[in-house]
């Protein structure tokens, strides 16, 4: 398998603060060597994640996952920084110049910004956060945008669970919305957003990064048609969500 590499020209600027730079990916052997600079005047730590572009950087992948180095969680500021991917474990043959991108996000901010909807609800990620040894809060909220509605959330659901890189699934063990006990109906009005949590349990203690994350959030009472929990269209699925530590 050849790789040929194109080096980085891009440099991220985050926050006025802090920023990427002087990032380069070399190929060794089946791998990426890619190293950068991340800068900050402050001693906190950081989520950093790599991706690649293959049109000259208009269009970037998701998060890569066959990821080792200075990469994920806990990624303190400093000169060199390395990451090394697994390219032929991840995407086999990658024939062509590749542009690499580093983004660097604050730990306490890294999964917020995360939303997905469906016809009836709008769900955006607020925190992912281990709680303890083994447990993971999800933080979120709910917006209906399509008429008044009684929605829930969907507590029992088998379908609901958060997975890691192996896709083993840890299911919920307690949540509420907006106040309102699992498996019960809360009435909501149109537009207004309604707070909500979820607890994953038995969740490995050093899991920094949740392959998948899937909320079924239930809505009825609309003209346009039911989301129900057995509609697949309630599935709310969130994908590479980076867990604060």
């Amino acid at each position: 398998m050849r790789y040929l590499v194109f080096v980085l020209l891009i440099c991220t600027t985050l926050v006025s603060a802090q920023s990427v730079q002087n990032v380069n990916g070399v190929q060794a052997g089946d791998n990426v060597l890619v190293t950068y600079d991340l800068v900050d005047n402050s001693a906190r730590e950081f989520y950093v994640r790599l991706l690649y572009s293959k049109d000259g950087g208009i269009s970037f992948s998701n998060e890569l996952r066959s990821v080792s180095g200075d990469v994920k969680g806990s990624v303190k500021p400093g000169t060199n920084k390395k990451i090394i991917w697994d390219a032929r474990q991840e995407v086999g043959t990658l024939v062509g110049d590749v542009v690499f991108k580093v983004e660097a996000l604050s730990k306490a901010s890294a999964s917020s910004g995360l939303s997905a909807q469906n016809k009836c609800l709008k769900v955006d990620l607020n925190e992912v956060k281990a709680e303890g040894y083994n447990r993971v809060r999800v933080e979120y909220t709910v917006t209906p945008i399509n008429g008044n509605s009684t929605i829930y959330l969907s507590a029992f659901i088998t379908n609901t669970f958060l997975a890691d890189g192996s896709n083993n699934k840890f299911k919920i063990s307690e949540g509420t919305l907006a106040g309102t006990p699992k498996g019960q109906d809360k009435a909501v009005l149109n537009g207004v957003p309604y707070n909500g949590y979820v607890v994953f349990d038995a969740v490995p203690s050093n899991l920094e990064t949740a392959s998948q994350l899937v909320l079924f959030i239930g809505a009825q009472g609309y003209q346009s048609g039911a989301c129900a929990q057995n509609d697949s269209a309630a599935a709310f699925r969130f994908t590479n969500v980076p867990i604060t530590r």
